[in-house]
């Protein structure tokens, strides 16, 4: 290849990956709401397929509190009594994780398919105590993801753990939280359990999908 083109090509590669997102009518880019986030990756494929952790035992959730949208602290336990998908987050530790809003998108995408399996979706989201704002720039996060892609606002809950006290309490501690993922029955059995060793390192949700799936046909 002639060099004057060579030259040409690579710079034009360079251009290309300075893009920093999708443009607006006119060419304008689309100005980034939360400059605490480091981009979206809405259609990020999370491979996980065996659990990391044999399961064994119910989960221990007498105590173990979570602090909802209103702010009010509840009891886990009080939670169970159908199948559930609990998922936790990585949690604030500087930046809004991109990997955990496009897992929270893509489960909300396909709240409908977990559902009708006769499961719920919760999420918990752990921050420090100084950093519990955090939760609510997270949520919005999510639901922009969804709205860009024709989709209704997260239809589950997202719990807060104030101060990582329930990651502690269930050895899950990484940077704040390793991201884990339980599907647990009705009485908090512990059915598949995934504990990612990084941060895109999250279970398929074809594959946890097929666990609630199991719980349906018992």
């Amino acid at each position: 290849m002639p060099r004057v083109l060579t030259c040409f090509v690579l710079c034009f590669a360079l251009l290309g990956c300075t893009s920093t997102g999708p443009t607006e009518g006119g060419g304008k880019k689309k100005e980034r709401k939360h400059a605490n986030h480091v981009g979206s990756l809405t259609f990020h494929e999370f491979k996980g397929q065996e659990p990391t952790t044999k399961p064994k035992g119910k989960i221990k959730g007498e105590g173990v509190t979570l602090v909802n949208a209103e702010g009010k602290e509840v009891e886990l336990n009080s939670l169970l009594g159908k199948p559930m998908v609990l998922v936790f987050m990585r949690g604030f530790a500087g930046t809004v994780c991109p990997y955990c809003t496009s897992y929270t998108a893509q489960m909300a995408a396909r709240y409908d398919e977990f559902t009708a399996a006769g499961a719920e979706i919760l999420v918990v989201y752990p921050t420090r105590e100084e950093d519990k704002a955090q939760v609510e720039t997270f949520v919005e996060i999510v639901n922009e993801i969804l709205e860009e892609e024709g989709q209704e606002s997260i239809p589950f809950p997202v719990y807060l753990d104030l101060g990582v006290k329930v990651v502690k309490h269930y050895n899950l501690v990484g940077d704040l939280s390793k991201p884990s993922t339980f599907v647990l029955d009705p009485t908090g059995k512990i059915r598949y359990l995934y504990v990612g060793r990084d941060a895109d390192d999250r279970p398929a949700l074809d594959r946890v999908l097929d666990e609630v799936k199991k719980l349906k046909q018992e």
